[in-house]
């Protein structure tokens, strides 16, 4: 998956976003098959969020702003 992708999505740059890499349902599905299924600004938040709610197997990225990597 490519960092590029989720930077195509504003509402997820600097975030931490949590992605399924089995697909399913979530806020956005990449080309990949992959979904982001939850985000965060504060990982511990969205990790507390994912353990409630059972999920595992997740693959957890920071989206940074594109101007943040050019940098």
């Amino acid at each position: 998956m490519q960092l590029a992708e989720l930077q195509n999505y504003r509402y997820l740059r600097n975030q931490w976003v949590a992605i399924d890499p089995r697909g399913g349902q979530g806020v956005a599905v990449l080309r990949n098959g992959c979904v982001v299924v939850d985000f965060d600004s504060d990982v511990g938040d969205l990790c507390a969020r994912l353990e409630s709610k059972g999920m595992s197997s997740l693959e957890i990225r920071f989206c940074a702003s594109p101007l943040a990597i050019a940098a």
